[in-house]
């Protein structure tokens, strides 16, 4: 058995923990809702991502840019939209 130092065990400890959020893949063609802008004192119940649903037009890196839009967005700000949503 290999002795571990503290610091290699608090490493596999918070590790093996740890929750990582998946998110699926975004590409060319997919739908998606962007993130609104919020405001540092908005309600928690109000929407976070736009009632609008937009496609990809393509990406560069790590940006996408949307058809329709002028700015490119990083992945957090994007969600997939399932085809079999109905809100558009």
């Amino acid at each position: 058995m290999k002795l571990m130092s503290n610091k290699e065990q608090v490493l596999a400890n918070i590790l093996s923990k740890a929750n990582w959020k998946k998110r699926e893949k975004i590409v060319a063609g997919d739908r998606v809702r962007v993130q609104l802008k919020r405001k540092g004192f908005d309600k928690g119940y109000k929407p976070k991502y736009s009632k609008e649903i937009y496609t990809v037009d393509r990406k560069e890196g790590k940006y996408y840019f949307i058809q329709g839009l002028t700015r490119k967005y990083l992945r957090a700000f994007i969600e997939k939209v399932r085809r079999s949503d109905k809100n558009q």
